[in-house]
């Protein structure tokens, strides 16, 4: 019948598993919908589209590679970015210096999608660290409060909308200053008078 407590849920994958193996800490599984994922920490990620019904037979660290065999004993392997797991394992489990010393091995595609998992966990500093993507890293710095790093994005990006976001988030956290420039760079003639009547310059 089971018994209440005997094990501690973490994670549930909204997904059929056809067959599956274990990479350390990364859960490595078919669905039936004809994918080829890796989960680590709940956190699901796609590394292949099956074209035909395949098994997965196992995975070598070693190589990072995982491989599969199909009815008529047809092997085939996928790449396993190894160092993106690993990266997650270390966050997971709180050793963020680890993970530090990981990140140059990343390669810039996996930067985004690793800031996406990041930020899920309540880690929009560290995301925008991570990150590559301007537009994307703007976001984050502005959702964090890092609003020196959203200037500085926005410098290099432009754009009067990306200046008035700044200049929202800046009124938000009450710098004035910063609100001003980015109202100006954005040329918010509106919003600066507004700003220069509400605090009485001149």
């Amino acid at each position: 019948d089971g018994v209440d407590g005997a094990f501690e849920l973490l994670h549930e994958i909204p997904d059929t598993v056809a067959s599956s193996a274990w990479v350390g800490d990364c859960f490595v599984y078919a669905s039936r919908a004809g994918r080829l994922h890796a989960c680590v920490g709940g956190d699901v990620a796609t590394l292949a589209r099956l074209d035909r019904p395949q098994t997965v037979v196992g995975a070598l660290a070693s190589v990072g590679r995982v491989f599969t065999v199909d009815r008529d004993a047809g092997v085939a392997s996928y790449r396993l970015h190894l160092p993106v797991i690993e990266y997650k394992t270390l966050v997971l489990a709180g050793d963020l210096d680890g993970a530090a010393v990981l990140l140059p091995s990343i390669p810039p595609t996996s930067r985004d999608a690793l800031a996406r998992f990041l930020e899920a966990r309540g880690m929009a500093d560290l995301a925008a660290e991570v990150a590559v993507d301007d537009e994307y890293r703007f976001e984050l710095a502005t959702g964090a409060g890092d609003l020196a790093r959203a200037a500085a994005i926005a410098g290099r990006l432009g754009g009067a909308t990306k200046w008035r976001a700044l200049a929202d988030a800046a009124l938000a956290a009450g710098d004035l200053a910063l609100a001003s420039r980015a109202m100006d760079a954005a040329g918010d003639v509106a919003g600066l008078l507004l700003l220069a009547a509400a605090t009485g310059d001149g």
